[in-house]
């Protein structure tokens, strides 16, 4: 999914929605270390920079996920290309699609003390949304004999 704002002298953004493909740490270093890719990398359009955010280690393959991600060409400097002409654009909350952030629980404390900083100023209301994620815990079970 793409858009982009319909006035030609507003601010260029595209917004693009997709399902992460789930990839074994081989595939996703052998996409990583393909020519292809360092090309795509370099597109004006960011193409190259949302295919690499739909992707992620088969470990997490439980979480099923859908990423909607901006790309804003005026904050990167991008020149505005003739591709991006034309776009059409929508109202929409990003952050109303956001239904929870996972912290790596093998965040330091630094680490996620920051997370939370960033959220704070730029999204407070994210902030009762933030989770540190259970892919790490061990599971405990409890079997009733009687």
């Amino acid at each position: 999914m793409k858009a982009s704002p319909a006035e030609p002298d507003g601010p260029l953004m595209d917004f693009r929605m997709g399902k992460v493909l789930y990839k074994t740490e081989q595939e996703l270093r052998k996409s990583f270390e393909s020519d292809a890719w360092r090309e795509a990398i370099k597109a004006t359009n960011g193409s190259g920079f949302f295919d690499c955010l739909l992707s992620k280690r088969k470990a997490y393959q439980h979480e099923d996920e859908v990423r909607l991600m901006l790309w804003d060409y005026d904050s990167f400097f991008v020149p505005r290309a003739e591709e991006n002409k034309g776009r059409i654009s929508f109202p929409s909350n990003p952050i109303s699609f956001i239904s929870e952030i996972r912290l790596d629980p093998r965040i330091d404390k630094t680490g996620k003390e920051s997370v939370e900083s960033e959220i704070k100023k730029f999204a407070p209301e994210l902030w009762e949304r933030i989770k540190t994620s259970t892919l790490y815990h061990d599971l405990s079970y409890s079997i009733n004999l009687t």
